[in-house]
């Protein structure tokens, strides 16, 4: 008799035991996880934080030293050299001196430019605008109209009503007529800028074609 009560009470003592563990383990699992979600909350916070403070739009200002189909390089005002990644399809243009749109084969070597975008990791700004402030060689545009006497590889010379043979020289970066469009003979109208003792080409415009005589 007494051995089954013994039995008894010990299998009351393993079950208050057990329901004791039951009990609180949702509460401390709970808590763990109550735990890690608060965590994970801080995480997000400061990883919102950290992504706004990198999506705030930035701006690059200097001398444009270099230009290619997907960037612009300029020397900034400390006379450091920064890189510009321009997208085609998004980035836009202007000129801020009279508020009008531009294209990209427009802007120069020697611009003085404000770049807006957003920089990455390796401090290259993806530009989304390009306002030009001033154009380096804004003294030193000249329009010439006459005719083509001879062209040589990116060079173009023409016979100008006024100033005579002038050569001309395609920039490494061109939209507008092929060098190879052109023929001797043609009456074009051209405007160029003085980069640094060179004349480079701006736009020029086929205006007649060769007619032979009969």
């Amino acid at each position: 008799m007494r051995s089954s009560k013994k039995l008894t009470n010990k299998l009351f003592f393993a079950f208050m035991i057990l329901f004791s563990v039951l009990k609180f383990l949702p509460i401390n699992v709970y808590a763990q996880d109550e735990a890690t979600g608060s965590s994970d909350t801080i995480r997000e916070k400061v990883k919102e934080k950290l992504n706004r403070a990198m999506n705030k739009p930035k701006a690059y200002i200097g001398s444009i030293t270099d230009i290619t189909d997907t960037n612009i390089q300029i020397s900034n005002l400390e006379g450091e050299i920064q890189q510009i990644m321009i997208t085609p399809d998004e980035t836009t243009y202007a000129n801020v001196a009279d508020s009008e749109e531009l294209e990209f084969s427009e802007v120069a070597i020697g611009d003085q430019i404000v770049a807006v975008g957003f920089i990455d990791e390796n401090r290259i700004l993806n530009c989304l605008r390009v306002l030009i402030t001033s154009t380096g060689n804004s003294n030193e545009r000249a329009i010439y109209n006459g005719e083509v006497v001879s062209i040589e590889n990116k060079k173009i010379t023409i016979k100008d009503n006024k100033r005579g043979e002038i050569q001309l020289t395609f920039p490494r970066r061109w939209k507008g007529p092929e060098i190879i469009e052109f023929e001797e003979g043609q009456r074009v109208t051209a405007v160029s800028i003085n980069d640094d003792g060179v004349l480079t080409i701006r736009t020029i415009e086929i205006d007649s074609e060769i007619t032979e005589e009969s």
